[in-house]
């Protein structure tokens, strides 16, 4: 996107396009909340901050202090691979409220422009991450709208320990803006995907922007990020199982923490004998009718789903020895 098409072409207001996540936790004993919010953590000093990293695929954007110069009446800093040329995009910034064009956000608000082909040549799509530095459950919630209304768009795509859980489109025309928001909680996913989430530290939240416009040009999204934690040292996490392929009847064994309390396992919406050999390691079978994707361990309180799917196959494909 040259400079100057920025200046030339209307923009609608930006609060079309501001997303608005947040990630509230259940209640419970031996919990603590905690609350993490991507406008007042928001620093200029480094990237990754604290938990949240701005990014271009998996790389946290550098420091830019000027960027798009003139399209700006005051310099406006921000976190991009170049101020100018044909890698300045994505770029995320807390606006200083002095763009030079129509917009619909204010200042204050943090605001990401997605990748294109050409503008931002070898970056990869915009997202910014929250890793977990706690231990719990956590709920999602958001908004989102397009920030211009100049024949452009951008899908948002919401994952949870990279896995896709929620997805949408904001584009030219559609009927979002600042005072009337996308909730993500009626995204693809629905709301129901977006509660009661088993968090561990070091999982990571990560939302997600890639442009779709019919000209190919990337666009801007506000972004309204906060997320609520409920601290839990009890709650069951699944590391890992092996093997990840099986017939029915081959034994599976799950990996995790906090597993001695489990008191029920599925396989999708199946649900499978089990033993649990210790708090760190439990073995299951698969049932019968079970079918290709997620196991889940269930505790009378709590529950966490496996992030890599699990394969069923028939007896004579694949033979799983105990």
């Amino acid at each position: 996107m040259p400079k100057k098409r920025l200046a030339r072409h209307t923009v609608l207001s930006l609060a079309a396009s501001s997303i608005f996540l947040w990630v509230c936790a259940a209640g419970g004993a031996q919990a603590g909340t905690v609350f993490y919010d991507l406008k007042t953590d928001w620093r200029l000093l480094s990237n990754p901050n604290g938990p949240w990293s701005l990014n271009e695929g998996n790389n946290p954007l550098p420091y830019v202090a000027d960027w798009q110069g003139d399209e700006y009446h005051t310099p406006q800093s921000g976190w991009a691979a170049s101020e100018h040329g044909n890698t300045f995009v994505p770029i995320w910034y807390q606006s200083n409220g002095t763009e030079a064009f129509e917009h619909d956000w204010l200042a204050g608000d943090v605001v990401v422009h997605s990748t294109d082909t050409s503008s931002g040549v070898g970056n990869g799509t915009a997202n910014v991450t929250w890793t977990s530095p706690v231990e719990g459950t956590i709920n999602i919630s958001g908004r989102v709208w397009l920030g211009r209304d100049i024949g452009r768009s951008n899908k948002w795509k919401l994952f949870v320990r990279g896995s896709l859980v929620s997805s949408g489109s904001v584009a030219s025309g559609d009927p979002y803006n600042r005072t009337n928001p996308f909730d993500l909680a009626t995204g693809s996913g629905a709301s129901s995907v977006l509660s009661n989430i088993p968090i561990a530290i070091g999982d990571i939240v990560k939302l997600q922007f890639e442009q779709t416009s019919p000209d190919t040009y990337g666009d801007f999204v506000g972004v309204e990020l906060s997320i609520v934690a409920q601290t839990d040292t009890t709650a069951p996490v699944i590391v890992g199982f092996s093997p990840e392929r099986g017939a029915i009847g081959a034994m599976v064994t799950i990996s995790g923490k906090n597993l001695a309390a489990i008191t029920g396992v599925k396989f999708g919406k199946v649900k499978a004998s089990f033993t649990v050999d210790s708090d760190n390691q439990i073995r299951t079978v698969v049932p019968v009718e079970a079918t290709t994707g997620s196991i889940k361990v269930i505790t009378s309180e709590r529950s966490d789903t496996g992030s890599v799917r699990f394969t069923a196959i028939s007896p004579d494909e694949f033979e799983v020895t105990p």
